[in-house]
Formats: structure tokens, C-alpha cells, sequence
């Protein structure tokens, strides 16, 4: 048998018996590094333009949004 399917045995026989107070640290850990990461990126709108055109009782409207996403640096 290869390593690989050796070791994967093992973290799947390793999380079969996990205790519930490892479950609920994971759960713990998992929903703070969720709230600790930004959503969106920093967003900077730099133009906008919006056209309307009417045809036959149809109206077509097209906006344009032009914007610059700052990334900020990755802390983990």
C-alpha cells in the first residue's frame, strides 16, 4: 500500500474518533478566522456613467462603473 493512501486512512480513521471538544475548537477556530478576514477587498469607484435609451416603449440602460481594487497585504 502507498504512503498516500496510508496516511489518508489514517486522518480519516483520526477523524473518526475525534472528541467533541476537538469538533467544537475546529468549529471555534474555523468561524474566527471568518470573521477575522476582510470580505471585499478595498473598492475605489473612479468614474461612472450611466446611458438611457427609449425605443418602442423599451428603455435600455447601461451604466458603466470603472473602479481600482486596492489589495492589502495577506497577516497570517
Amino acid at each position: 500500500m502507498s504512503d498516500a493512501a496510508n496516511n489518508s486512512r489514517e486522518q480519516q480513521a483520526h477523524a473518526a474518533q475525534a472528541s467533541i471538544a476537538r469538533c467544537i475548537g475546529e468549529a471555534i477556530g474555523i468561524m474566527w478566522k471568518a470573521v477575522r478576514t476582510p470580505v471585499n477587498p478595498a473598492v475605489v469607484e473612479v468614474h461612472r456613467h450611466s446611458e438611457t435609451l427609449q425605443h418602442n416603449g423599451v428603455t435600455l440602460r447601461r451604466t458603466t462603473i470603472d473602479e481600482v481594487v486596492l489589495k492589502t497585504p495577506h497577516n497570517s
